[in-house]
């Protein structure tokens, strides 16, 4: 054997063919078995916590999930063992915009019962403040939001103007027709 064999840990062949674990007979060189490297774990159980195969987990946990801190006492002939698990930390930031309001119900109200084109017009600046909102300009949203809510206002009251001023109308063009018919049919 050549001094190259042996510092990468081969053997000469055996003068018999060696039983291969898997089945049949290996011929040759053998490797043989390495020391354990420094850094480097040994084999062994998984590491992130799972049971092995076929095991169930612990109650209250799933498969995967950190283990939460806590300590257990476990007594098996008189030994008392003391196990304790971090559970991984939970750092959850929540950062909360309180969108400024935009009147949309408000602007769809008042297109569809009261004043068509002031209505959409609300509709349009509503939508705009929403717009404004999801980009991060709260006071364009606010403001916009504002303009819907008084145009909305606008057609409301501009609804009102009108229905009076038919109502005064009719009433007016009805009484005139009274008073025409009594003149005609009364003298």
């Amino acid at each position: 054997m050549d001094q190259k064999q042996q510092e990468a840990g081969m053997t000469a062949p055996p003068a018999q063919p060696a039983n291969n674990p898997y089945g049949g007979q290996t011929y040759g060189y053998e490797q043989q078995p390495q020391p354990q490297q420094a850094g480097v774990p040994p084999p062994g159980p998984p590491a992130y916590g799972a049971p092995q195969y076929g095991q169930q987990p612990p109650p209250g946990q799933y498969y995967g999930q950190p283990a939460p801190m806590q300590q257990q006492q476990m007594q098996s002939n008189n030994t008392v063992v003391v196990t304790g698990q971090p559970a991984a930390p939970a750092n959850v930031i929540i950062h909360t915009q309180v969108y400024p309001q935009n009147y949309l119900a408000f602007a769809i109200f008042v297109t569809l019962c009261c004043n068509l084109a002031l209505g959409i017009v609300a509709i349009v600046f509503s939508m705009l403040s929403s717009s404004d909102a999801d980009a991060g300009d709260l006071e364009g949203a606010r403001t916009k939001g504002r303009i819907s809510m008084w145009i909305s206002i606008a057609g409301i009251v501009s609804a009102v103007i009108i229905i009076i001023i038919v109502i005064v109308v009719m009433v007016t063009r009805v009484n005139k027709v009274i008073d025409a018919s009594n003149i005609n049919y009364g003298k």
